[in-house]
């Protein structure tokens, strides 16, 4: 939830000398879910982002590490 208010905030920024809209993608990990230490999580957090980009930019993805995917019912 919060990055997507970030990635809206982003995205509303009004600046008068870029001609082209400025927005945002992020990427989400979460401790201990998707991670138990800080490199760990920033690998996470990175992976997720460039799935962000790839999937079409200004957007918020999140990492499912195959230990939640595991959990998480189909």
């Amino acid at each position: 939830m919060v990055a997507e208010k970030v990635r809206v905030a982003v995205a509303s920024l009004g600046l008068s000398e870029i001609s082209q809209p400025v927005t945002a993608s992020l990427g989400v990990a979460t401790v201990p879910d998707d991670a138990g230490d800080a490199d760990t999580l920033i690998r996470a957090a990175d992976h997720a982002l460039y799935a962000a980009k790839g999937n079409g930019r200004n957007r918020v993805e999140l990492f499912i590490s195959p230990a939640r995917s595991a959990r998480t019912p189909a």
